[in-house]
């Protein structure tokens, strides 16, 4: 089972983004993001929407509960 920082990175890679764009979003410095997404400081309750907005994804995606590829397939 992925973990939901992990899955915050693929979704990042997949879709191109860089560290420091989504650290600019959610008003964190890079340093800060980077460990959050390492899993090296743990993610608060807070960061998810700001994550998932940041990201153009839905909470559920995050969590897997649906897939960022199918939902991209899907408005084809």
């Amino acid at each position: 089972m992925m973990n939901i920082a992990s899955r915050v990175r693929d979704i990042r890679i997949n879709k191109g983004i860089k560290q420091a764009d989504i650290a600019e979003k959610m008003g964190l410095r890079h340093a800060t993001y980077n460990r959050l997404e390492t899993g090296a400081r743990r993610l608060r309750a807070e960061h998810i929407p700001l994550i998932a907005e940041a990201l153009g994804v839905t909470m559920a995606q995050l969590f897997g509960e649906n897939t960022v590829e199918s939902e991209d397939t899907n408005k084809s």
